[in-house]
């Protein structure tokens, strides 16, 4: 949860000093501005899809989840400032 945290955080970066939209994609594997990265077999993720715009504001708020046999996991993304947080469940 924190590479993907880590991820949009830079996706929002790349957004905001290029002054363009970046996509960000989470289904099987994560795919950001086309970039894809792998997701561990024994993490189950929600699917969800968003960018970034140019002011490195975020498409839509929500709430995105994944778990692994030990642990579950919440990153909260807020829309309007674009900041992610990772929480325990």
């Amino acid at each position: 949860m924190r590479q993907v945290q880590t991820l949009c955080i830079t996706a929002q970066q790349k957004a905001y000093v290029e002054h363009r939209k970046v996509y960000v994609s989470i289904q099987d594997s994560i795919l950001v501005d086309e970039v894809e990265y792998g997701i561990p077999k024994d993490i189950a993720c929600d699917s969800v899809s968003f960018y970034y715009n140019a002011k490195g504001n975020m498409s839509k708020a929500f709430s995105f989840h994944c778990s692994n046999t030990n642990t579950k996991m919440k990153l909260v993304f807020q829309v309007g400032a674009g900041r992610v947080r990772l929480e325990k469940e």
